[in-house]
């Protein structure tokens, strides 16, 4: 297998409340549930009620962002700056937003604000390092990802983004042992998704699969899952199943691998 680069109600009297929950905390609790369409809905009515306004336009465009809605996503981000541009969770956000569209350069200097501001807030850390690594500036980032888990070892997304960072850097086992406590902590797509990645360039084809077989259960539809689940299946000689899941991922977004479906031969 070639190497991979690897490349998160109850209505009274017409007004909605739950024991005098506002919109923005209801919009809040949706949002933390990923039920998007109503996180949206409920702060748009916090934006219109002029009620957390600023908060509201950075988690409804974080959720416009995890539905692959870039346009609307930065849209927001750009007018909760406009309200407020000193206010550091702005740089977070835009952190994030870069770092989901590829703009690793513009992540990494959303984050170095953001941390500027809130040095304490050391899951910002963890995040800078993914962009760092993506940068390949693997010092920094290892740097970066092992304060994260330092100061947060309880926190899933810190062994999560460390482990990315050692893939990144080649380091497979090291990185399965940072997956493998991410999944102890909370399971996520992610954590089997990348942990099956660090399998497959390991070669470890049986465990890779029902790894991304796992991931897939949070969303079938994941481009990059089938593409890497698909990279496994052809190297073990199931070219229907890679070439199946390769044109599946190009039909998902995943526009640039012609070159792999054409030395698939999967048109033949």
């Amino acid at each position: 297998m070639r190497k991979i680069k690897v490349a998160t109600l109850l209505c009274i009297g017409g007004i909605q409340m739950v024991l005098g929950q506002s919109n923005f905390n209801l919009g809040f609790e949706e949002y933390r549930n990923d039920h998007l369409e109503k996180a949206i809905s409920l702060f748009t009515k916090s934006i219109d009620a002029k009620e957390k306004v600023i908060d509201s336009y950075l988690y409804r465009g974080m959720s416009y962002l995890y539905q692959e809605n870039a346009v609307d996503s930065k849209k927001d981000f750009d007018k909760a700056f406009e309200i407020d541009s000193s206010y550091a969770k702005v740089y977070v956000f835009y952190g994030r937003y870069y770092s989901a569209t590829s703009q690793y350069r513009k992540a990494l200097e959303s984050y170095n604000v953001a941390i500027k501001k809130t040095p304490k807030d050391y899951i910002l850390y963890s995040e800078r390092a993914g962009a760092e690594s993506m940068l390949d500036l693997f010092n920094e980032a290892l740097k970066d990802a092992d304060i994260g888990v330092k100061h947060l070892p309880n926190e899933y997304n810190a062994y999560l983004n460390r482990g990315y960072v050692r893939m990144r850097m080649d380091k497979y086992t090291e990185a399965i042992a940072d997956f493998n406590k991410s999944l102890s902590i909370k399971k996520s797509q992610k954590g089997y998704g990348n942990r099956g990645t660090a399998y497959a360039l390991l070669k470890k084809y049986d465990l890779a699969l029902k790894d991304f077989n796992k991931a897939l259960e949070y969303n079938p539809n994941d481009p990059l899952i089938l593409y890497y689940q698909g990279e496994v299946f052809l190297s073990i000689g199931e070219k229907k199943k890679a070439c199946s899941n390769f044109l599946r991922s190009k039909q998902l977004g995943n526009t640039m691998i012609d070159d792999v479906i054409q030395k698939a031969k999967c048109n033949e």
